[in-house]
This record gives C-alpha cells, sequence and structure tokens, in this order.
C-alpha cells in the first residue's frame, strides 16, 4: 500500500536579523548614492550640500552594513576565502565583490569631493559609482528571487522591489538629515524635488505590492503566504505599517502643502518612509522564512 506521509517541519532561518539590517542599510547606502551621484552630475551649485551629504551617507551605511554582514557570516579571519575561492554561479560570491568595489568607489568619491577637490575625477567617480550602486541595490533581490522553495521570494519583481524601496530609503535619509542639520529650508526647491522623488517611488513601491494578488492565485504554499500577509497573523504589519505608516502617510505629507512646508513634519514623513521600507525587508527576509517548506 502506498502512503504519503507529510512533516510539518520548520527549517532554522538562513537569513537572520543580522542579515535583515544588512539589507535595509546597503539599501539606505545605494539610494543616498544615488541621490548624491544624480546631483553632482545634473545638479546646479545649491546641490552641492546634497551630493556631499548623500555621500557622506553612503559611505557610513556600507561600512555599518558591511560590520552586520560579516558578523552573520561569522569566522571574520576567514572573510578573505570569500574572494580567494570566487564561484561565479554564486549571488553570496558577487554580493562580496560588489560590496568591496562599491565601497572603493564611495572612498574615492568622498575624497574627491572633500580632500582633493577634484570636480572632474568626482564626477567620474560619481557616474562609475551608479552602477555598482544600482548593483548593490537589486543582488539582494537576485540573492532571495532564487530560492525556489519560498513563493514570497521566488518572484522576479525582488530586485526592482529592493531597488526602489532602497531609492526611498536613501532619499528618505537625506531628507531627514538635511531637515536635522537645516541645510535647506522646507520650502526650498531642493526640498520640495527631493518629496517629490520619494512619493514617486512611494507609489511604484505601492504598484509593486500587486505581487500579492500573482501569491494569492498561485500554487498552495504562495496562497497561505498571501493569506498571512493579507488576512492572518501578519496583517498587521502589512497594512498597519508597511502600507499605512510607512507608504500612505508619508504621500499625505509630502504633498500636502502646508504640512509639507513644516519642518517637522518631513523628518516626520521621512522617519515613516524608513519605517515603512525596514518593516517591507522584515516581511520580505523574516516572515518569508516563517513557512514549512517541507
Amino acid at each position: 500500500m502506498n502512503e504519503t506521509i507529510i512533516y510539518n517541519v520548520f527549517h532554522e532561518e538562513a537569513y537572520g536579523y543580522l542579515v535583515l539590517v544588512y539589507f535595509f542599510l546597503a539599501g539606505i547606502s545605494g539610494g543616498s548614492f544615488l541621490v548624491s551621484a544624480f546631483a553632482k552630475i545634473y545638479g546646479k551649485e545649491k546641490h552641492e550640500a546634497i551630493s556631499k551629504m548623500g555621500a557622506v551617507i553612503a559611505l557610513v551605511m556600507a561600512s555599518l552594513g558591511g560590520i552586520f554582514l560579516w558578523l552573520d557570516l561569522g569566522h571574520l579571519e576567514r572573510v578573505y576565502l570569500l574572494f580567494l575561492r570566487f564561484n561565479v554561479t554564486s549571488p553570496v560570491s558577487w554580493g562580496g565583490v560588489i560590496l568591496s568595489l562599491y565601497s572603493l568607489c564611495t572612498a574615492a568619491y568622498l575624497y574627491f569631493l572633500f580632500i582633493a577637490k577634484d570636480e572632474a575625477r568626482s564626477r567620474l567617480c560619481a557616474k562609475a559609482g551608479i552602477l555598482f550602486a544600482i548593483a548593490l541595490m537589486t543582488y539582494t533581490g537576485f540573492l532571495l528571487s532564487m530560492a525556489k522553495a519560498r513563493p514570497l521570494w521566488h518572484s522576479a519583481i525582488m530586485a526592482p522591489l529592493f531597488l526602489v524601496s532602497g531609492g526611498i530609503s536613501g532619499l528618505a535619509m537625506i531628507l531627514l538629515v538635511a531637515n536635522v542639520l537645516g541645510y535647506y529650508p522646507p520650502t526650498d526647491d531642493v526640498m520640495r524635488t527631493l518629496s517629490r522623488a520619494i512619493i514617486i517611488l512611494i507609489l511604484i513601491d505601492i504598484f509593486f505590492l500587486s505581487d500579492m494578488y500573482v501569491l494569492y492565485v498561485g500554487i498552495a504554499e504562495a496562497t497561505e503566504v498571501a493569506l498571512l500577509l493579507l488576512v492572518g497573523k501578519y496583517a498587521f504589519l502589512f497594512w498597519g505599517i508597511e502600507l499605512l505608516l510607512g507608504s500612505i502617510l508619508p504621500i499625505i505629507i509630502l504633498s500636502t502643502k502646508k504640512l509639507s512646508h513644516q519642518r517637522s513634519w518631513q523628518i516626520l514623513a521621512s522617519a515613516f518612509s524608513l519605517v515603512g521600507v525596514f518593516t517591507m525587508r522584515y516581511i520580505i527576509v523574516i516572515v518569508g522564512q516563517h513557512l514549512p517548506i517541507s
């Protein structure tokens, strides 16, 4: 007699909280660099503060993210093996190379911005860094999308979703720091441009949430994941924190003239956006591993 046995086995998390924080910080870093680079290449003299601020944030966040990544890997004395035994088919190997090249490019960019004050070479680093920043922001999505056993991860939308959310977090961090340090008045054209860019990217990010419908009508495991997020135990995180607090409220604040012209409200909208992006990363990285795969 044929017999089928189904085991309800919960596997240990392959990616824990250290990786979650790394993904979040890497997104902020890449997004901040993109803002800085575009301000340097296409901006005017009044955008100089944004380009310098974005470059500093990019390097700080990449350095912090690298620390969290190394802590997750363990055996820090063996990190060099990641490069010595490079595997061309491994997203993790490529991630190590991308992070290293991106960090070196960002450091060079800062050198030419602040120390050498070489306009031509800083622009060259900005142009080269755009490619590295995009690679840094998207490879994490590629890494997750290759996991066929995880319905929430195995989607072609992961890479563009991580790119857009990284852009939101980078813009939000720059807007937050610019307001805290008082570089520009809230009504300045630079601040309004940053606010509009955040709104546009949040709308694109909300459009990507239609992937929940694809999950819902997919295979049984995918439907279960969608139900967990839409009406299950994680619905509050998805609807309340990621969507309402992290997306809808920043759009309302930054698109309302009376609110967006006040420094305190811009700071609040930036903080909400960062919380929303972090929650999205938490849902994908941590919650995405809570469904049994056996």
